[in-house]
């Protein structure tokens, strides 16, 4: 299990907040979730056991809408096929982004043993995608406030 550290400053960070109006707020706090999103997202790229297909390009970072969060992002591997999957097949057009066979590299098959990679991606990822979340905060809120 991934182990947070402590993060120095917030309590600051977010009595700032406070102080921003709420569309200046919701700005800012997605802008530093989505920061966090790709530390984790390139941290489970680097981890992917394939060095061709798909699978490097189907891990995405999407953004939750209507979350009761203030902001929150999904990092996933893009599964299901993709209208250009069979024309990238035959060598005509751009391969497809699907990669349906995540789950297999992820958990092992029968005959298949696992070769995880997304929780060890995000574990190893979590101290340094808090920090990217609070150097935006930082960034950000120093920025509106000069204003």
């Amino acid at each position: 299990m991934a182990e947070l550290r402590h993060v120095k400053g917030l309590r600051e960070l977010g009595l700032a907040m406070q102080a921003l109006g709420k569309d200046m707020a919701g700005k800012v706090a997605r802008q530093a979730t989505a920061a966090g999103a790709g530390v984790s997202r390139k941290a489970i790229k680097a981890r992917a056991p394939v060095d061709s297909g798909n699978l490097r390009a189907a891990i995405v970072m999407k953004r939750v809408k209507g979350s009761h969060l203030t902001e929150e992002y999904v990092v996933a591997v893009r599964k299901g096929k993709t209208r250009d999957a069979k024309a990238g097949k035959r060598g005509e057009g751009r391969q497809g982004k699907d990669a349906y066979y995540a789950g297999f590299q992820e958990f092992g098959t029968v005959k298949a043993p696992a070769q995880p990679f997304v929780r060890p991606g995000f574990e190893e990822s979590t101290q340094q995608a808090t920090e990217a979340i609070a150097k935006r905060l930082k960034q950000r809120i120093d920025k509106v406030s000069a204003k």
